[in-house]
Order: structure tokens, then sequence, then C-alpha cells
């Protein structure tokens, strides 16, 4: 059986982090957007504990950035709510046997290997559920489910609270695993004004701030340290194969 199967949900690259526009220009947002995909991406295709990564968008140029990554697709049709968009990609990943579902976002600047593989260590066995809260234990920053499919998802305002009592039901082992690197999610702002104040030397940082002008690549490509994966299990779009509702790369 394999192991865990990483699912991350992208809005489309020009559309994400709206709620940033007083303090960032279109062009800014769609970097930082991009980044953040490239940076969730490198950290979870090399981390050992993830089976695969599969992202899912309406955005086809999103689509085409994480296969070329080494990531899986799945393109949702039309304006999807986030909640059925994750549930459908945990469908797929239902059909492939894995063991756990990862159901994470983007937007963690800080994840790094040692965060993610802290957050493996702590996981419990199945039936079981690890709900990583925000700063503010109100929203939801990652799911380690196990196995996949076992709540349902409740992802938006005060999801901490709703993913904590359905996860609660009907005996399953829950815990709340807090770490400072997953509590930061860039959503507005505030969010981004308190990345800044830490002072980190993250190069997504110089270029939003307008200190380095260096282009739309930010870091190594996360590809040359790609798993090796076989035949069957190279990055591939599911349009044409997925037997749930939609329509899926």
């Amino acid at each position: 059986m394999k192991d865990t199967w990483a699912i991350v949900p992208v809005k489309p690259f020009r559309e994400g982090k709206s709620r940033l526009a007083t303090e960032l220009d279109e062009e800014q947002r769609w970097v930082l957007n991009r980044w953040l995909l490239e940076h969730t991406l490198q950290v979870l295709i090399e981390n050992k504990q993830i089976d695969q990564t599969l992202i899912t968008s309406r955005d086809s140029e999103v689509l085409a950035f994480a296969r070329k990554h080494g990531a899986h697709t799945i393109h949702e049709d039309g304006i999807s709510e986030l909640n059925l968009a994750i549930e459908r990609a945990t469908h797929f990943v239902l059909q492939g046997y894995s063991e756990s579902a990862l159901i994470l976002p983007t937007d963690l600047p800080l994840l790094d290997q040692e965060t993610l593989q802290a957050l493996f260590d702590h996981k419990q066995p199945s039936p079981s559920v690890i709900i990583v809260p925000d700063r503010h234990q109100k929203g939801t920053n990652a799911l380690l489910v196990s196995p996949p499919g076992l709540i349902k998802y409740h992802f938006g305002i005060d999801s901490f609270k709703a993913h904590l009592m359905e996860a609660s039901q009907n005996g399953n082992s829950v815990s709340i695993f807090n770490h400072p690197n997953l509590a930061l999610d860039i959503d507005n702002p505030e969010d981004l004004h308190y990345l800044t104040k830490l002072n980190l030397p993250l190069p997504i940082l110089e270029v939003l701030l307008n200190r380095n002008k260096v282009g739309l690549f930010i870091g190594p490509d996360p590809a040359g340290s790609r798993k090796n994966l076989d035949p069957n299990q190279t990055p591939h779009d599911f349009s044409e194969e997925s037997s749930f509702g939609g329509t899926h790369d």
C-alpha cells in the first residue's frame, strides 16, 4: 500500500491573494502565488513520507507549472468550491489505495522539511486526523487524514473548530498540531506585515519589496530533486481518467 498523497488546492495565479491588493499590485501577487506553489512543491516532492503530490486547480497555467515540477494534476471545471474540489481529489487518491492524505494549502511560506517531518512524527494509527490550526486558532492550515476521506472538509471561516468537531466523531484518534512554521499563512496585509517583521532571508520578500528585480523564477528548480517515479506514476493530467464528477486533469 502506498503511504501518503499530498492534495494541494490552488487558485489561478492571477486571482489568488486578492486581499493583498492594497499592498501588492497584480504582477507582484502573480509572482507571490507562483513562488508559493513552487516552494510548496519543492518541500512535498523532496519529502520521503509523501508518495505523490496532487494539485487541483481550474487554472491551466497552474496545472502545467505543477506537472513540470513533478506533481499530478486535476483540472476543476468552472468555478469550483474549495471543499468540493478537495473532496474530488480525495476520491481520486482513494483509487490509488493510499494510506493517508495530507491536505495542504500553498500559502505557508515557512514550510520546510523539518516542519513536515515533525507533523508526520505526530501521526497516530488509522483512523486518525491531525489538524493544524493557523496562528489565530480559527482557520485550518493542514490536515493529515488516515485513511483518506475519513472526514468531510470544512475549509473556510472558522474551519479549525468545524474540522475538530467533524474529526471527533466515530471514535477517531484526533490531535492538534501547533507549529509556528505552519501557523503563518499569507491571507491578508496583516499576515504579510507579520512575515516581513520576522526579518527572514526569503528571496520572495526581496522581490515583493522591490529590492531585487531578479525575474519571476525564485529559488532552485524543485524538478531537479524530483523523486524517481515509475513509468506509470510520472506527472500526469487525469482529465480523461477520473470517474467522478467534473472535468479533471
